[in-house]
């Protein structure tokens, strides 16, 4: 699963419009753009839990990468780092 930090954020703005309307369901436009109706507002909690999980796992990998390549002496070391 897969989604930049500002598609996170507007998943969550509309959550939290949902919520604030007394709303129990909202439309949901996925990664491939397809339309997703009457998705449960419980569903869509744990998508975002799921979603901002995954985002900040990646960027904490792309932080330790960044990081192993700043500490790299030579070309060889850089070929070393596992990606």
């Amino acid at each position: 699963m897969n989604a930049r930090l500002e598609d996170i954020l507007k998943l969550k703005a509309g959550y939290d419009l949902a919520v604030k309307l007394n709303q129990t369901t909202m439309d949901i436009r996925d990664f491939n753009n397809a339309t997703h109706t009457a998705v449960p507002i419980a569903d869509v909690d744990v998508m975002i839990i799921e979603l901002g999980t995954n985002y900040q796992t990646l960027w904490a990998k792309k932080n330790t990468l960044l990081d192993q390549v700043s500490k790299a002496t030579s070309l060889a070391a850089v070929k070393k780092i596992v990606w």
